[in-house]
């Protein structure tokens, strides 16, 4: 993992952390934060390689599969 991959998964987990609750089908491991920061980034853009890019990132750091069946539904 690259430095600048490791900062912004550290910065999606301390996100992630302030939610009151876990967004449905997401865990609370770090990889699932990172796919939910992807998804939510992804559902924002209209640049469709853009959105594809996002969702890639996502379904690469996804540790359940609910995160992955989501964005690939997305």
């Amino acid at each position: 993992m690259a430095a600048d991959e490791a900062k912004e998964l550290a910065k999606a987990f301390q996100e992630f952390g302030y939610l009151s609750q876990l967004p449905e089908g997401f865990t609370d491991h770090p990889g699932d934060a990172l796919a939910y920061q992807c998804w939510k980034l992804a559902r924002q853009k209209k640049n469709l390689p853009e959105r594809t890019r996002l969702i890639v990132k996502g379904l690469k750091f996804a540790h359940s599969p609910t995160p992955a069946r989501r964005s690939k539904n997305y």
